[in-house]
């Protein structure tokens, strides 16, 4: 019951970030709320009985990395602080998730290659 409940939750975070850019904007500058979606991510493993909650946490952060590049810069420390393990949850989620999550996840994948090799040139 708690899943069922944690999947409400962040589907009802998702639909407020989507269609309103005060709420991204207020929940992207929150730190306690990037700290807490950051544990989720961090705490789901990427079996596919999690695979909602790894997209809806994914579609989360794709919203939020799109608000500025301090924040992206804080994403990504913290999500590859996580190590395979983290990699891993993408892979379940380019496996098993929607296409929007898909497509979110590339988007995430891509910003935090692009953000590599600019500090390696």
């Amino acid at each position: 019951h708690d899943n069922d409940t944690l999947s409400i939750y962040l589907k009802s975070i998702l639909d407020r970030m989507k269609n309103s850019a005060d709420n991204r904007r207020v929940l992207a500058n929150s730190n306690d709320f990037l700290a807490s979606i950051l544990r989720l991510w961090s705490r789901f493993d990427s079996g596919s009985d999690k695979t909602a909650n790894l997209e809806s946490v994914l579609l989360i952060l794709d919203l939020i990395l799109s608000e500025s590049d301090e924040i992206r810069e804080k994403v990504h420390r913290l999500i590859f602080n996580g190590g395979s393990n983290c990699l891993k949850k993408f892979v379940c989620v380019l496996r098993n998730g929607s296409v929007e999550s898909k497509a979110a996840s590339a988007r995430i994948l891509e910003r935090i290659a692009i953000d590599a090799e600019t500090k390696r040139s």
